[in-house]
């Protein structure tokens, strides 16, 4: 079917994948088991979309971390939400598997949600300068999505505070 869609529609740019595999305390099932029944399928769609040189961001929540080593396996590229709430903190993470795969997310929605400028730099910055001094591959993303109590203001002022303590400044300087 998606043979077909790419064919009269185009091959989208990238591929994002909803499994929540896990909830707060682990997986739902063994790792041996998502080895055995359901990874070998997604790796399989994975190479499909790869083929055809599309990028996948697998989104999953709670404490997916006896996981990533398959995710790794199948050909994710991306991993999004790493749920703060689970135990997920993407410095332990990154340490364990440093640039095998892109990280999206793991910053906690609660300290966005308190609409402090202080604890919102205090969960961003400290993630932020680790992954960039590390050269981790990283999107930045909250971990979990933005509720509406989150002004558009205060979603730009986070923003911007990514920006001055993320991004590098692409220009060539002659």
């Amino acid at each position: 079917h998606y043979e077909l869609l790419f064919k009269e529609t185009g091959v989208p740019d990238g591929f994002m994948i909803y499994e929540d595999f896990a909830y707060s305390k682990g997986l739902y099932c063994s790792p041996k088991m998502f080895n055995e029944l359901i990874f070998p399928y997604e790796k399989e769609f994975i190479s499909f979309l790869h083929d055809h040189g599309i990028d996948v961001i697998l989104h999953c929540c709670g404490d997916m971390r006896e996981a990533i080593p398959s995710f790794i396996d199948i050909g994710i590229d991306c991993l999004q939400a790493m749920e703060v709430k689970a135990g997920n903190d993407i410095k332990e993470i990154a340490d364990v598997y440093g640039d095998k795969i892109c990280y999206m997310g793991n910053i906690d929605i609660r300290a966005l949600c308190s609409h402090d400028r202080q604890t919102i730099k205090d969960e961003i910055i400290p993630k932020l300068d680790y992954l960039k001094a590390n050269r981790i591959p990283y999107v930045f993303h909250s971990d979990h999505s933005i509720p509406g109590e989150i002004t558009l203001a205060e979603y730009k002022d986070i923003l911007e505070i990514v920006k001055q303590n993320y991004y590098y400044d692409t220009k060539v300087k002659a």
